[in-house]
């Protein structure tokens, strides 16, 4: 079950050893996404959307696309790679994420990052907090569902696909968050164009809520030279919403 990055080297990973791929998805996810999928040479099997609409995908969304994806591996002997709960989506960033940005940067005082499946932010903190625990970790999530802050949902709809769907990552550790910034969609949205326009960077809403939550905590810690944040994913999947 996957539509994002994940998917996409999956899908090469896949086509290389001759295995074949099915990407399960909502299907409120970007026809982008399934295109770039498709071209990296997936097959695509789309589910309803339970709550969500389209290019707002919801927790109650991934469950459901989840359910189907396992029911599909059990009944044709495929192997299911569960990205919410298998360790190596955390251990994949602990050891290659975290080690680069320490290694280009050991001066590194904050790390930033919207939460997802919560692989980025718990791999990468971990280690960086292994290197020196005064860095600071700011975890990222749209202001309806802030569940990790605030414990409850407003509203299960934005459109930071890939993040913020009101359910806490099985690996989540709490203790790795020194704060917890949530975005709004207005902002998000902005920042992206913002990104686009001024700097030349086409990427992706995931992305601009990064920066937007960089700002944030720059504001309200003016003493903080060197924060690092992650631009996950491009515009390319986004131009029809």
């Amino acid at each position: 079950m996957t539509s994002g990055n994940m998917g996409a080297g999956l899908a090469v990973v896949c086509k290389q050893f001759g295995n074949p791929f099915l990407a399960v998805m909502s299907e409120g996810n970007s026809i982008e996404r399934r295109k770039i999928l498709k071209a990296l040479g997936a097959e695509i099997l789309l589910t309803k959307q339970v709550d969500g609409t389209q290019g707002m995908v919801t927790g109650k969304d991934i469950e459901y696309a989840s359910e189907v994806a396992k029911k599909y591996a059990e009944e044709n002997n495929a192997f299911y790679v569960d990205q919410f709960n298998n360790p190596s989506s955390v251990l994949a960033h602990y050891n290659t994420t975290g080690q680069e940005i320490w290694d280009d940067l050991p001066e590194i005082e904050a790390f930033v990052s919207v939460v997802g499946s919560g692989g980025t932010f718990i791999g990468t903190s971990k280690f960086l907090k292994e290197q020196n625990p005064n860095i600071k970790c700011i975890a990222v999530e749209p202001e309806n569902t802030a569940i990790l802050k605030t414990g409850a949902i407003k509203s299960a709809k934005h459109i930071i696909q890939g993040t913020g769907y009101g359910l806490v990552p099985p690996h989540w550790e709490k203790d790795l968050a020194d704060e917890i910034i949530t975005v709004a969609d207005d902002e998000v949205r902005e920042m992206t164009v913002k990104l686009s326009q001024e700097q030349g960077l086409f990427v992706g809403y995931s992305a601009g809520a990064n920066v937007v939550a960089s700002i944030k905590f720059l504001q309200s810690n003016p003493e903080i030279k060197n924060i690092v944040t992650i631009l996950c994913d491009t515009g390319y999947k986004y131009s029809a919403l």
